[in-house]
């Protein structure tokens, strides 16, 4: 959802404007990250477990520890035929846990990509910022020191611009999500432009 600003400033009664925006989860990256070793690993597990049939398949494809029965028909080996049974049930069980993976890593990828929604007043003095839980924060535009920015990617997130305010009483740091104008114009485009001008 783009910055959007839903209080027209009226300037009969001084600058006052408030609106929304959308940060990036805090733990998002780690949770990517550990998405794609668990994928990585149950492939790993895929791969060792079907090269296991080729200790208990003979090169004509038969399986081993079978026989030649009196009338010519090759038999399987009780021993050979419990291998053959074992690797091609947990064959099938990994590739179908694989599926649900990766079916909920691009689930986890929608919804971190969606972000934390963030609402703004902000009047001639300072502006509040309010997030999705309820938790506010005020900043005081005569306490902010500066205002840096940074453009971020990061694979499989949206396309961020990392805000850092630097304050008498600490720095803070937002990552907000992009919006089809703020990729173009950056800060400009943000609710932190009020605070930087």
């Amino acid at each position: 959802m783009p910055y959007t600003s839903y209080s027209p400033n009226d300037e009969r009664f001084g600058f006052s404007t408030s609106g929304q925006f959308k940060c990036a989860y805090p733990k998002d990256r780690l949770i990517l990250v550990l998405c794609l070793l668990l994928i990585i690993a149950e492939i790993v597990l895929i791969v060792v477990n079907f090269m296991s049939f080729s200790e208990i398949m003979n090169p004509d494809g038969s399986i081993k520890g079978g026989f030649i029965s009196d009338d010519g028909a090759y038999m399987t080996g009780s021993s050979g035929s419990a291998a053959y049974s074992v690797i091609n049930i947990t064959g099938s069980f990994l590739i179908f846990v694989l599926f649900l993976t990766v079916v909920g890593f691009i689930i986890v990828i929608t919804v971190l990509r969606s972000g934390r929604k963030f609402t703004f007043k902000a009047d001639e003095t300072q502006m509040t910022i309010t997030d999705s839980k309820g938790g506010a924060r005020t900043f005081e535009y005569a306490k902010v020191s500066a205002v840096m920015e940074e453009e971020r990617r990061f694979p499989f997130t949206a396309p961020e611009l990392d805000i850092e305010l630097r304050t008498k009483d600490g720095t803070f740091e937002y990552r907000l999500l992009h919006t089809p104008m703020s990729k173009v114009n950056g800060i400009s485009e943000t609710p932190f432009y009020i605070i930087k001008e």
